[in-house]
């Protein structure tokens, strides 16, 4: 499948989670002018195809006229971790949107290979936990820095989104030493960062997070702020130790009520500039 237009891409299992990342969606397909794709991958062999896909269909069909936004839908067979990652590259998906309702993972969806689908996969990902889709506008963003080359990456689709929404950014740089050198670098960072947000005509603010939990200090610092949307840049590659704790960016994932937002970072190698990844 292939198309000229943009498009975002939202697994379905018919199960309540999926339908709330669903719900979520169609704001942020207007702001990319994206038309959605519903998957829906079956595993079992014995499953009726027709009847799946009659089931799908509707769903679209009542999305089309809910949302206004052109809806498709793709039956696909095999194991949805693989499935669900061939189809984004298939339509070229510029987000892939994700309910999921654990701790523990997108099960319902992907099974236990949740994040690392998030890691690997070709394209940015929203993931959305709770019962009930979020607030159907963006306020407030957070953007978590460090001094990683990477971490720049997040300011230009947080720009983007600000100048949709007519959103405030919150810039949060963390701390988990009491390093003078590195804090020093990080608060002129993310002076940096502030003055270009606030160069593009975006309310902005920094705040230094201090602290060894980094995951937790962000979330909190999310909830305190109400924010609507958690910027990250995808971490690919773990370090022996996030293997069995998990890297920040999925403890995030894992914590976080407000949607989070993982960019697939730029394939070059220098990563000074900010770049739209729309």
């Amino acid at each position: 499948m292939s198309s000229s237009q943009a498009n975002i891409l939202v697994p379905i299992d018919f199960e309540e989670q999926s339908l709330v990342g669903l719900r979520q969606s169609y704001i942020y397909a207007k702001f990319a002018h994206a038309a959605i794709t519903l998957l829906y991958v079956i595993e079992n062999e014995s499953e009726d195809v027709q009847t799946a896909k009659d089931r799908l269909d509707r769903l679209a069909k009542d999305v089309e006229l809910e949302s206004g936004i052109k809806t498709s839908t793709i039956i696909s067979k095999g194991n949805p971790y693989i499935e669900i990652s061939k189809v984004a590259k298939d339509i070229n998906a510029v987000m892939m949107i994700m309910g999921f309702n654990s701790s523990l993972g997108i099960r319902k969806i992907i099974g236990p290979n949740a994040f690392q689908l998030v890691r690997e996969a070709p394209c940015h990902v929203l993931t959305i936990k709770g019962k009930q889709p979020h607030r159907d506008t963006v306020k407030t963003i957070i953007l978590p820095i460090d001094l990683s080359r990477e971490s720049r990456e997040k300011i230009a689709p947080g720009v983007e989104f600000a100048e949709h929404f007519g959103s405030t950014i919150r810039i949060a740089g963390t701390l988990t030493s009491n390093d003078e050198f590195k804090e020093n670098r990080l608060v002129a960072y993310a002076n940096q960062a502030k003055n270009y947000v606030k160069e593009k005509g975006i309310r902005c603010g920094n705040k230094t997070l201090r602290g060894r939990n980094v995951p937790k200090m962000i979330v909190d610092y999310a909830n305190e702020s109400n924010a609507d949307l958690i910027i990250l840049v995808n971490q690919p590659e773990l370090g022996f130790a996030e293997v069995f704790t998990g890297s920040e960016q999925q403890q995030i994932v894992s914590l976080s009520n407000i949607p989070v937002l993982t960019i697939k970072p730029a394939a070059r190698k220098d990563t000074s500039t900010f770049t739209n990844p729309f």
